[in-house]
């Protein structure tokens, strides 16, 4: 018995060493393979569920607490396999913003496109919202204008935007919440492209040049980029550390996480996502399919 269930362990995690030591880095059919000797796991383990734990007497207090354990575990072993699915295969885009870049680099400084940059924020509190601001006003690029919008319509937060030579704007509402704090500034800008940004989001200097190249292709409405986070790193503060320390994570979203936003792209399936930066074609920004905009 202790045979019987011990081996199909083993070969599967024998064949989760043996791939990625044998098999080409990087490659489709090592994330392939990869992903399918988990998945045969995790099916494996569901059908062991089925077979061999779960009562007959499945309408009693303890059958139904049972298939209801196993109605959980099936929706969570069937996230974790979409996961590893999106995972499997890839699209990596970094030649084609390198040669973006290399080409708007080479244009003259007229010749490029006007660039809005918006940065969203309501109820941020200074520390946070200093870094965007300072981050978004330091992008290396000739032609660009930094927005605060401001739907919590705070003094200091207009009096900071121009200090650092940013524009602020503001509505009288919050309708619609983010999105409508978007379409309350679209018609008062004139850039032909807008990068998003949240309030905790601080962009690299070269960013602009980086995405402005896929503008080329005038089919290209939006470009999604995946994002990292700093937090406190756990381990200090729970040992009391003064300081914290600082740890890097990536997105807890899988489409839009580093490791993630590849596998999206591949299935057609990177969104526009609210959290993160993203940068839009205005004209299809300001082009409705139910309502009459003019920007």
């Amino acid at each position: 018995m202790f045979g019987e269930a011990f081996a199909p362990n083993l070969i599967a995690l024998g064949a989760l060493l043996a791939i990625p030591a044998f098999g080409p880095a990087h490659s489709r059919w090592t994330r392939t393979a990869l992903v399918g000797v988990a998945v045969i796991a995790i099916l494996r383990y569901l059908w062991w569920r089925w077979t061999d734990t779960l009562v007959d007497e499945i309408w009693t207090v303890q059958g139904a607490y049972v298939a209801t354990c196993f109605a959980f575990e099936l929706a969570v072993s069937a996230d974790l396999i979409l996961c590893m699915t999106v995972l499997s295969r890839t699209v990596d885009r970094s030649r084609q913003a390198d040669e973006g870049e290399a080409w708007a680099r080479a244009q003259p400084p007229r010749s490029l496109p006007a660039i809005d940059v918006f940065v969203l924020t309501y109820n941020e509190d200074r520390e946070v919202l200093e870094r965007t601001i300072v981050g978004a006003t330091s992008l290396d690029y000739p032609n660009f204008t930094v927005w605060v919008l401001d739907d919590g319509r705070r003094p200091w937060v207009a009096e900071f935007a121009a200090a650092k030579g940013a524009k602020y704007l503001t509505r009288d509402g919050n309708e619609h919440a983010k999105a409508g704090n978007i379409n309350a500034a679209l018609p008062r800008i004139h850039g032909e492209l807008i990068l998003v940004l949240d309030a905790d989001f601080v962009p690299r200097t070269h960013k602009l040049w980086r995405l402005v190249g896929f503008f080329r292709d005038p089919r290209v409405a939006v470009a999604q980029t995946p994002q990292f986070f700093f937090n406190k790193d756990p381990t200090q503060t729970d040992l009391g550390s003064p300081t914290g320390g600082l740890t890097i994570s990536a997105c807890s979203s899988t489409s839009s996480c580093p490791a993630g936003m590849p596998g999206a792209r591949r299935f057609a399936a990177a969104p526009a996502l609210s959290c993160g930066a993203r940068r839009w074609r205005r004209s299809a920004a300001c082009r409705p399919a139910r309502s009459a905009r003019t920007c």
